[in-house]
């Protein structure tokens, strides 16, 4: 899984992934605060550094998902020529490892729980949002 000979430091794309992972969900972790139980009555730093931990999850997954993606290309920089079984890939396993952590960690560890206000469906979220009209 190495793209030899293209001049492009080792690091990379994995900075590029997680840097990216890192302003996509901490702002996403942050709009679903009060939709988890107890989050709204929390002390501000203190559900800060919780998002900032879920965040610091997302970024996992999102390296763990980009493997994948990578390992079926058999290249790192998958994303330049894009190809449809990395991409495929990149979104399926991201998907599974999400939907299998969040069940884990609601229905299982009991590490949150959703809020009224949070729509479920097959025991995991549907949208971290309240209907505008709510």
């Amino acid at each position: 899984m190495t793209s030899v000979g293209r001049g492009i430091p080792q690091w990379q794309p994995w900075v590029a992934i997680g840097g990216f992972a890192l302003l996509l969900h901490f702002p996403w972790e942050m709009l679903q605060v009060t939709l988890y139980r107890g989050m709204a009555e929390a002390g501000h730093w203190s559900a800060v550094l919780r998002c900032t931990q879920a965040t610091a999850g997302d970024v996992v997954i999102a390296g763990m998902a980009y493997f994948i993606g990578s390992w079926s290309a058999n290249d790192r920089l998958w994303l330049g020529p894009l190809q449809r079984r990395p991409v495929a890939l990149y979104i399926a396993s991201g998907l599974a490892i999400t939907a299998g952590l969040e069940w884990l960690n609601v229905h299982t560890w009991k590490e949150w729980a959703y809020g009224p206000a949070m729509p479920v469906i097959a025991g995991l979220r549907l949208w971290p949002w309240e209907p505008f009209d709510a």
